[in-house]
């Protein structure tokens, strides 16, 4: 119960902050509780432990409208498929994230926590995604962007105070156009972390508000969707959560069923549709992959300018 009211304060203090990522855990106890209570005949503490799980419920529940939940195309198959991999930096199954990748084919392959080792194990797959995008790292912030399709401009930004590389990539989708961009903030495991993951991912809200034309957002976020700072990213932004009205779908900690919470999210402008939104197997990192495909509502022309300090491709 003390968590379960310590998230309440989340916006005000980083520790309440990071209750508030465990709710469907708080519901799931209080439940069992309520029960073990109401068996005991112990009726007061049942119904503490009822409403109090229901509050867990209503809480993560609530933050998607009627316009987040994005209805699935129609089609044979989406325009666009991004998959998302945290492949872990220190994680050594190489082959089981490349069978993977060649296992769904994405269009667009963002991944997360690369180093230059990665980036050398992973050359074979590199030859299908001719068009890169790469800043690896020694850290756990190294990022990656790979495409089948052509990219008429890509680059590697830094958004926000934290130092640490995102990705950013217009792809070219037949005669149209999209936005691709791949970021991964600071964990919140101190004050100081968590105000540069604050500040991240309010540049990035920012960021993919001053694009133009359709966009996709996906990345490790380290916040869930019912934190306050995640709920900011989305109003500022004005992308829809593209995990509205698709079930809980979470991602870490992989092989921790009890601890499970999403963590990793993909995002979209509101000319897009979820055509398919799935959280991938075990690739042998601490998270697991998601894939996202979406398709036009109608046909986009985008006409976006071309950001200055263009990278090479």
């Amino acid at each position: 119960m003390v968590s379960t009211v310590a998230a309440f304060a989340a916006s005000w203090w980083w520790l309440c902050e990071l209750t508030v990522h465990f709710r469907w855990q708080y519901a799931a106890c209080l439940v069992l509780l309520g029960v073990g209570r109401g068996l005991q005949g112990r009726w007061r503490w049942a119904a503490v432990y009822g409403v109090g799980a229901m509050v867990n419920v209503l809480a993560v529940s609530g933050g998607c409208g009627p316009s987040a939940a994005v209805a699935d195309h129609g089609g044979v198959r989406p325009d666009l498929r991004v998959l998302l991999v945290n492949v872990h930096t220190a994680n050594t199954e190489h082959t089981r994230v490349e069978a993977y990748v060649n296992q769904e084919a994405p269009d667009v392959v963002v991944l997360i926590e690369v180093d230059s080792r990665w980036l050398v194990q992973l050359t074979q797959l590199a030859r299908s995604y001719p068009h890169r995008i790469e800043a690896p790292r020694n850290d756990n912030f190294g990022i990656a962007l790979f495409s089948r399709l052509p990219l008429e401009y890509g680059r590697v930004v830094d958004l926000g105070e934290a130092g640490v590389p995102s990705v950013e990539a217009r792809v070219r989708v037949g005669e149209n156009l999209v936005w691709v961009v791949g970021t991964h903030p600071l964990p919140p495991s101190h004050r100081e972390n968590a105000r540069l993951r604050d500040q991240q991912l309010h540049a990035v809200a920012a960021h993919m508000a001053g694009l133009r034309g359709p966009r996709v957002l996906v990345g490790d976020l380290n916040a869930t969707p019912w934190s306050p700072v995640f709920r900011a990213l989305v109003a500022q932004s004005g992308l829809l959560d593209t995990r509205c009205g698709r079930g809980w779908q979470p991602t870490w900690p992989a092989g921790m069923p009890l601890l499970w919470i999403p963590l990793d999210h993909a995002l979209i402008s509101d000319d897009l549709a979820v055509w398919e939104r799935r959280v991938g197997p075990s690739v042998g990192s601490d998270h697991y992959p998601l894939l996202v495909g979406v398709s036009w509502k109608k046909s986009v022309a985008s006409e976006a300018p071309i950001p200055r300090n263009s990278g090479s491709l």
